[in-house]
């Protein structure tokens, strides 16, 4: 890809830029900045869990906000990962 991912939630939920779950890979290139934003939950910029991976090649920023919960910029849990690479 080349570009931007904006994601926002306006109703009460999760918003996530990108996701890896449940043993799957994610592997993403060529992306300038990720912006996530929650109205009335938690906000995600990067999630990998349950035995996942994450590879993203980025160049410009992350950008997490929830106005009403909490908001994580970058999460592994259940022994995954997730590598950043700044090109």
């Amino acid at each position: 890809m080349s570009g931007d991912i904006t994601v926002t939630s306006t109703m009460s939920g999760k918003a996530i830029g990108i996701g890896a779950d449940t043993s799957s890979d994610v592997t993403i290139t060529g992306l300038e900045d990720l912006s996530v934003k929650a109205n009335n939950g938690i906000a995600t910029g990067i999630s990998a869990t349950n035995q996942s991976s994450a590879d993203i090649s980025m160049d410009g920023d992350i950008t997490v906000s929830a106005a009403n919960g909490s908001a994580f910029g970058v999460t592994a849990q259940g022994d995954s990962n997730v590598v950043i690479y700044r090109s």
